[in-house]
């Protein structure tokens, strides 16, 4: 199953997005907090977060946009006990 992500239309949309599957189902959407550098994510009515290393805050925007996402899914993967393809 492929899966696509989407950054969400906020003013800084590296810090929130969502994952659907193939089928434009929602897997997940997750927001990261760069002060407390907590990512947060949500699969239905199911959440996780967890405190990512502060060194997230030091990564540029492309970089971030590359991390965020896939931790976001590791996570999603924890919350449905499921493997996304990524």
């Amino acid at each position: 199953m492929a899966n696509s992500h989407n950054f969400t239309n906020s003013k800084d949309t590296i810090v929130a997005g969502a994952w659907s599957d193939d089928n434009g189902e929602p897997i997940c959407s997750w927001s990261w907090d760069p002060v407390t550098g907590r990512l947060t994510v949500t699969c239905g009515t199911h959440g996780k977060r967890k405190t990512l290393p502060s060194e997230m805050a030091d990564l540029n925007a492309e970089q971030l946009r590359k991390r965020l996402p896939r931790l976001a899914l590791g996570l999603a993967e924890q919350i449905n006990v499921t493997k996304y393809e990524h």
